[in-house]
């Protein structure tokens, strides 16, 4: 049998809390599955003259001054016109077996398993208890370009175990671009350190591959007067849970963490955050939109704890869905957990079809039924972008939004 039964993980069912919008069975199979790749330490990047060539929906990076990397199972290689990362960056494969770069054994493991607690995520654990593929990234000082690490084709057909462990060091500041779902299955870890004053902007685009099913948990503390910004956008998967857990232990630590899915037929995207504040001054905020439509399922689980001592926390939470049809919907479970009297805390959520006589004043000027309801659709969801901080990002992201909602209405 697996070794998913074997060590007795005790994996979730529909019966658990945060598990009833989401079946936890498939990505038990991918767990099960999962191809254990040993891979060396930390390997020599290769740089390479010609770039190797983006998905066609990521093209719109190749005019974004950047930090190129493509991500293989067994190498790292430099793809933007030979740029060398400098002394601002370390970069590597994470392999816990042959010991890995000693600054990220000092984080890995050690984040996932301070918080798996209260809530237990067993497919978590078994990523990080079992995963050989996964990078490390140290962000020691400021850095001005963007890292955009595209995963190639090498993680094709197949599952994988996937953890990533990223730092940020004092001061510093990182901008990681995560491309590509080429695997038919992920488990995957993002465990992240930032340290006082540390700045780290985090997007992940998997929206190429319609047969790619996943489960992301990203981990991440943030420490005094540090900030982090995590943007998703996911495209017609047939299955993916986003979870994001992050700690605000110190004073002045920021999270705001967003995401965009366009889903058509029978797929389902699950955005599940929790967000825990103990330092005063605190600020969160959860910012998530989806467009529905063929019997596509949206869930939204997001909660905001805020312990005794937390005062001056501001916490705000948005979730929202547009149906395009009966069949779709839209899941929510929105949360507060407040022991601090002085806070400003606040959530919602709503979900509705296209608004009627906007449509109609579309039609009323000669535009079709379905290019009036992408427009609105666009609108709705472009709101979302300016979430990112990199602005010349956000507005190549306009044109694959553009294109994502077109296939999906």
């Amino acid at each position: 049998m697996t070794d998913v039964v074997e060590h007795n993980y005790k994996f979730p069912n529909r019966g658990d809390e945060y598990w009833r919008f989401t079946k936890p069975d498939q990505f038990i199979e991918i767990t099960a599955r999962s191809t254990q790749n040993k891979l060396p330490g930390l390997i020599k990047s290769v740089a390479i003259k010609a770039q190797k060539p983006t998905p066609a929906r990521t093209g719109f990076l190749n005019d974004v001054s950047n930090i190129g990397i493509l991500f293989q199972p067994d190498e790292i290689i430099y793809c933007n016109n030979g740029k060398k990362v400098g002394k601002t960056l370390e970069i590597g494969h994470l392999n816990k077996a042959d010991g890995g770069a000693s600054w990220a054994t000092e984080i890995t493991g050690v984040i996932s398993k301070k918080m798996q607690k209260p809530i237990p995520r067993p497919f978590a654990k078994y990523c990080v208890d079992n995963s050989q593929n996964g990078f490390c990234i140290w962000a020691k000082e400021k850095n001005s370009e963007p890292v955009f690490l595209t995963y190639g084709d090498g993680f094709a057909e197949n599952d994988f175990l996937l953890h990533n462990v990223i730092k940020v060091s004092s001061g510093a500041s990182l901008t990681l671009v995560e491309i590509g779902n080429p695997w038919t299955g992920v488990n995957q870890v993002n465990e992240v350190h930032i340290e006082p004053k540390g700045e780290f902007n985090h997007i992940r685009l998997a929206y190429e591959n319609p047969e790619a099913k996943s489960i992301v948990h990203q981990y991440a503390k943030v420490d005094e007067s540090a900030s982090l910004k995590s943007f998703s956008l996911y495209g017609n998967t047939p299955m993916a849970r986003n979870e994001h857990i992050i700690e605000l232990l110190e004073d002045n630590a920021s999270a705001y963490v967003s995401g965009i899915f366009v889903g058509n037929g029978q797929v389902s995207q699950d955005d599940t955050v929790f967000i825990h504040h103990e330092g005063l001054n605190g600020t969160s905020r959860q910012v998530f939109r989806k467009v529905l439509n063929g019997g596509a399922t949206g869930v939204f689980q997001g909660k905001i704890h805020v312990n005794p001592g937390a005062q001056k926390t501001d916490g705000y939470q948005k979730s929202q869905a547009l149906l395009l049809d009966e069949k779709s919907q839209f899941l929510v479970k929105p949360e507060l957990e407040i022991y601090a009297d002085d806070v400003s805390c606040s959530h919602g959520s709503t979900c509705g079809s296209i608004d009627t006589d906007a449509l109609y004043y579309l039609r009323s000027r000669g535009i079709c039924k379905q290019e009036a309801t992408s427009m609105l659709s666009l609108g709705f969801l472009k709101e979302v972008l300016e979430e990112i901080e990199n602005k010349a990002i956000a507005e190549g992201l306009e044109e694959v939004l553009t294109e994502l909602v077109n296939d999906g209405i």
